[in-house]
């Protein structure tokens, strides 16, 4: 994936105004499917998944025996069995806890195999609508499967994303894939990279593994609790229900900062003398054209007033303390 085209603040508006492109076809692609697919998804994720109907699409976790989260990622349910999207970082080894809980004959690795795009923006829906009609864009749901054939391929799409933006991310043959770009490019769609879909991400206050998600992550502070179902049996479930009995003593937070530097992972989040916190991700936000971060702090501190510091490599930044449900709603 291309770090950026023509910018990233250019690729950051054009996705927030109209249409962003992003190729990821990095992100694995894996396929259950057959007899002991529906045990083998129930058990290995740590969201309900057997009420899950042919179409719908959910966030979840996919955690190892001792509950080490190994990833987060996106179930679907399709009418053959099951589609997982995946990291890349983490593709070697949620295929093998796949085959390490013994669902590895229920597994089809389609990731080398086809490519996969993602098409973010207000005018997504118009402009997918026009090059792709036999999918009914417009009638489709946020958070749905489905498939359709274009130019003789079937391909996969849904009406997903990580920018917080309405759009699509489609997977299929490479060739077909590569068509459908090449037209949504000709419809005006900007070509994005990496930069853009981090800031994207980030002004969404969307977690991201390896920052905001990491192997010992407790979901309730994260804000996540909603993706691990204690009321079922699946691999982890002791020790996650231990995290929940540990409580809330951090929580994932937004920060907006009011000078001009860039907060980056593990700076120190600060209150007087104290350290309260550590910062996961930042960027600058070129729609409200101010610094940002993502931040854990302890509970405490947001109680108090919201202003806090940052220390940005030896010099103090004052930041205002933003629930992430409000900074998803800033632009």
């Amino acid at each position: 994936m291309a770090v950026q085209f023509e910018g990233t603040i250019a690729e950051h508006l054009a996705v927030r105004r109209a249409a962003g492109l992003f190729d990821v076809s990095h992100m694995a692609r894996l396929a259950l499917c057959g007899p002991g697919a529906d045990e083998a998804v129930e058990r290995l994720l740590t969201r309900k998944t057997a009420d899950m109907a042919p179409g719908i699409v959910r966030y979840s976790f996919i955690a190892d025996a001792q509950g080490a989260i190994l990833d987060d990622l996106m179930v679907a349910r399709r009418d053959d069995g099951w589609l997982l999207i995946a990291n890349a970082v983490n593709h070697e080894r949620v295929v093998a806890q796949i085959h390490g809980a013994g669902f590895g004959g229920t597994l089809a690795d389609h990731t080398r195999e086809t490519a996969m795009l993602a098409l973010q923006g207000p005018q997504s829906v118009e402009m997918m609508q026009r090059v792709w009609p036999a999918a009914a864009p417009d009638e489709r749901k946020r958070g749905r499967l489905w498939s359709a054939e274009r130019g003789g391929a079937e391909l996969v799409g849904s009406r997903t994303g990580y920018t917080g933006e309405d759009g699509f991310e489609v997977h299929g043959p490479p060739g077909s894939v590569e068509s459908l770009w090449a037209d949504l490019r000709a419809e005006g769609a900007a070509p994005c990279g990496l930069a853009a879909r981090d800031s994207l991400r980030n002004e969404a206050a969307l977690p991201l593994y390896g920052h905001e998600l990491r192997e010992d992550t407790n979901p309730w502070e994260a804000g996540l609790a909603y993706s691990v179902s204690l009321d079922k049996d699946f691999i982890g479930r002791d020790d996650m229900l231990r995290r929940r009995e540990h409580g809330v003593r951090q929580k994932r937070v937004g920060l907006v900062l009011a000078g001009r530097r860039i907060a980056r992972e593990n700076m120190p989040v600060l209150r007087g003398d104290r350290t309260v916190g550590t910062v996961t991700s930042g960027t600058w936000s070129p729609l409200i054209e101010a610094p940002i971060a993502q931040a854990y702090l302890d509970t405490a501190v947001l109680h108090e007033d919201g202003n806090v510091e940052i220390d940005v490599r030896g010099r103090r930044e004052q930041a205002r303390i933003v629930p992430v449900r409000e900074l998803m709603r800033r632009h």
